[in-house]
This record gives C-alpha cells, sequence and structure tokens, in this order.
C-alpha cells in the first residue's frame, strides 16, 4: 500500500500531519503487506514520529501555493506508474486528481468552501480540483457522519463509494481524572471556525464577575484574532498561552485539566475531544451537529453564539465536584467508541474491496 502525505509546511504538525502518522502506525500494526510513505517530509521530520517499517519515499514537488498538489500528482503517479498492486490512500483532498493505480481519499471537511475563510480563488480552486479528485477515486473516506452529509450535498455522485471512518486518540493513556482540578484546556491552531472570541468574551465576563479562573490554550494564532481581540479589549489574566508543544507536554496538560472548552462553529472531527476523553477529562462543547456526533451525551453543551453562555457552564462544572465526576466518567466511556486500530482495520477492509 502507497500512502500519500501532501503538507505545504514541510516537517510541521498540522491536523492531517498528525492524522496521517496516527493512521499509518495503526496500519503497520493491521497490514500484513507493504506501507510505502511517499512525502515532501524530510528524514529528520519522519524520524520523530515513530513509524516503525513503512518506506519513505521523498517527492520534492518544486512548487508552493495552491499549484503544489498539481506538482506533487506528477511527482507521485510516476513513481506509482513502477509499483504494481499499489493502493494510493491520500489523507488530504487536495490529492492526485489523476492517478494510475486505484485511489481512496480522505475528506477531513469542506472548510474552504466557507466564504469569508479563504479567498475567492481559493475557494474556486479548491471546487475546481477537489471535484478531479473525487472523480479519480474509487473510494472516499469521511472522518465524520457531519461531513459526509455535507460531501453527499456538495456531490451528490460521491455517495456510492463514501466511508465513514473516525480518528482515534494518539495518546495510550488510561482515565485517571483528579475531580478537584478545576483548570481549563482549549486546544486549538486558532481560525476563524474556531470562534475563539466566544470564549474570550466568556473570560472577561467571568473575570468581571470575579471568577478565579484559568484557561491554558495550547495551538498557535493563525488568524491573528486573539491579538486583535486583546489590543481591542485589553489583557485577560485568565487566558495562559503555551504555543505549540509536543506530544508529552499535551499529554501533561490533559492530565491537569479540570475540563476541555471547544468553541468551534465547524469542525470536520475535532480531535481534542476525543484525545480528552481518553484521559477522562470533562468536555465542555458547542452545540454543533458534529461535537453532538463526537461527544454524544458526555459533555456539557452551550450555545456557540451566546458568551454568557459558555460562561454558565464553565461556572457550573467548576463549581460542582459531583458533575466534574459523572462527565469524567462519561467522557471516558465516550472515548471508547474511537481508536485508530479500528480506523486501521476499517481502512485495510476498504481497500480489500479495491484490488
Amino acid at each position: 500500500m502507497n500512502v500519500a502525505l501532501l503538507v505545504n509546511d514541510q516537517d510541521k504538525i498540522t491536523g492531517i500531519s498528525s492524522y496521517t502518522f496516527s493512521l499509518l502506525k495503526a496500519l503497520e500494526g493491521v497490514h500484513e503487506g507493504p506501507i510505502r510513505l511517499i512525502t515532501t517530509w524530510s528524514d529528520s521530520g519522519v524520524a520523530q514520529m515513530g513509524l516503525k517499517r513503512a518506506e519513505v519515499v521523498h517527492v520534492a514537488t518544486g512548487r508552493s501555493g495552491m499549484l503544489t498538489p498539481v506538482s506533487y500528482t506528477t511527482a507521485s503517479n510516476r513513481l506509482l506508474r513502477s509499483r504494481s498492486g499499489a493502493v494510493l490512500l491520500s489523507t488530504n483532498p487536495m490529492a492526485n486528481f489523476v492517478c494510475p493505480v486505484p485511489q481512496m481519499t480522505v475528506f477531513h471537511d469542506l472548510y474552504r468552501l466557507i466564504p469569508g475563510r479563504y479567498s475567492w480563488h481559493q475557494r474556486q480552486f479548491f471546487e475546481i480540483y477537489a471535484r478531479a479528485v473525487l472523480r479519480a477515486s474509487q473510494a472516499v473516506i469521511s472522518v465524520s457522519e457531519t461531513t459526509a452529509r455535507d460531501l453527499v450535498a456538495w456531490a451528490p455522485s460521491v455517495r456510492p463509494k463514501l466511508h465513514v471512518v473516525g480518528e482515534g486518540s494518539q495518546f495510550e493513556a488510561e482515565p485517571s481524572y483528579d475531580a478537584d482540578r478545576r483548570g481549563l484546556l482549549f486546544v486549538a491552531n486558532v481560525e476563524g471556525n474556531k470562534n475563539v472570541a466566544c470564549l474570550l468574551e466568556a473570560l472577561r465576563l467571568l473575570e468581571g464577575a470575579g471568577e478565579d479562573v484559568e484557561v491554558r490554550w495550547i495551538g498557535r494564532d493563525r488568524s491573528g484574532e486573539v491579538g486583535r481581540w486583546l489590543v481591542r479589549n485589553g489583557p485577560l489574566q485568565s487566558l495562559k498561552p503555551l504555543g505549540v508543544v509536543d506530544q508529552a507536554t499535551l499529554a501533561s496538560e490533559y492530565r491537569r485539566a479540570g475540563a476541555l472548552v471547544v468553541t468551534s462553529t465547524a469542525e470536520g472531527f475535532c480531535l481534542p475531544v476525543v484525545e480528552a476523553n481518553g484521559f477522562g477529562v470533562p468536555t465542555i462543547l458547542s452545540d454543533i451537529p458534529i461535537l453532538r456526533e463526537v461527544g454524544g451525551g458526555a459533555t456539557m453543551y452551550f450555545d456557540p453564539k451566546s458568551p454568557a453562555d459558555l460562561a454558565k457552564a464553565i461556572r457550573d462544572v467548576r463549581a460542582e465536584r459531583e458533575l466534574r465526576m459523572k462527565l469524567s466518567a462519561e467522557s471516558a466511556m465516550n472515548g471508547k467508541r474511537y481508536g485508530w486500530d479500528k480506523a486501521a482495520q476499517d481502512i485495510v477492509r476498504i481497500i480489500s474491496g479495491l484490488k
């Protein structure tokens, strides 16, 4: 099997690169045949990700920006033509728009079609290119039922070859929640869909009411929204930015958290929810369809348009120890619905149907 990883930011951990390497490691355990990673990453970057037996083949695209997928298609197809019996698993929807071997492509979301988040030219390029990828794919993987419905609404012809395969936590952890912990965790690279203003406004309300609250934030301010909000409204003592951290530090932050907060208005899956579940950490989530799907009944939901509603949810969870214990137990149970081994087994089953 050939597994393709295309990233514009070489050797940087993103949602797609994290997904790819987590799935690859699981595939190494359940797929008996050869696995080849075709990647733009460097040897040193790949070495940090803990692969055991996958062969790594490097390709150079020679381009950056919107034309990168076109260059990648040309380079990877040159390799694939010499590999008999290969199946290409592309974990990025900006994958091969033509392919000499059977291809299955993973769609995480349709963010690139959201007006205001990307330029008109970027949205049009995605519209044309991603539809070509769908036509070139014998199987299409959606990471959630919610994204699957979005895909069918956008491209009805995808329905016969569409499969839903969930994600899993990168951490092998046993729930060990301490109900005396009351600090909050926010894990997000901030972009438009993360709705970070709701969190910031809620924290301002809590600080104004004299609440002694702390939110530790892991991630980057990609959109600059946090910085602009703080310039307009002044500093927040309750927000503790930690930036980008390694896996060990992220695991440590989950272990010390009293609850995870997710304020998003759109997600493809939302992996931090499942990661928090693995540690038995309660979750406070936006009441949107995808988080209802992934979080199930094991969470406290709030209206993502209402900072006051989020502030109330935070206040309730922090104030009631019995509620935290209940949410922790439900969180741990919810996490058992997902796992990379299950995802890898589903992928192998789908691949076997393509040959």
